[in-house]
């Protein structure tokens, strides 16, 4: 697998190279998507875990774990945790995955992929016994930058799209 990975982070530097080098984002946000964030109780968080080459150079999990959780309770969205997710209808978790590449040029940039999706448990139309887990909500993207924190920021602005549609679809009273 992290071949597929390497040879995936590969393609996109090559293809960036012939790009400007600004973020391209896409999203899963709309207003049939959206629907699916009405009614949760809150969501769980699960942080894919960083290259340990990336976490040396100053973005950790840790800081994306804590970023996301602060907005998450900052907006009023409780974050599940133990037997909380477990009691919660449909088993929803927030999924952030942040992928870096360090492109060694005369100056570092990284190369990332940023994916933010709301996972939950939902039923098969064609035979309504069967549950499976599926994304219903996503937002993400891919870019070039020279800086950590620029990545950090750009997570944080992820996850505010997903707060935001959480917000719409859930509105405090």
């Amino acid at each position: 697998m992290m071949r597929n990975k390497k040879g995936w982070i590969f393609l996109m530097a090559i293809l960036i190279c012939f790009l400007k080098p600004a973020p391209f984002i896409s999203a899963q946000d709309n207003e049939n998507t959206r629907l699916t964030l009405r009614g949760l109780q809150g969501v769980s968080l699960f942080v894919e875990p960083l290259d340990p080459q990336i976490e040396m150079s100053g973005l950790t999990k840790v800081q994306i774990q804590t970023d996301t959780e602060l907005r998450l309770k900052s907006a009023g969205i409780p974050v599940l945790v133990g037997g909380e997710f477990l009691k919660a209808s449909g088993h929803p978790f927030l999924y952030v995955d942040v992928n870096i590449s360090i492109l060694k040029t005369q100056i570092t940039r990284y190369l990332f992929y940023i994916r933010v999706e709301l996972n939950q448990e939902v039923n098969l139309v064609r035979t309504p016994m069967t549950k499976v887990i599926a994304v219903t909500w996503s937002t993400g993207g891919w870019g070039i930058d020279f800086s950590s924190d620029n990545i950090r920021q750009m997570v944080k602005t992820q996850v505010d799209k997903f707060v935001n549609a959480y917000l719409t679809e859930n509105p405090k009273p």
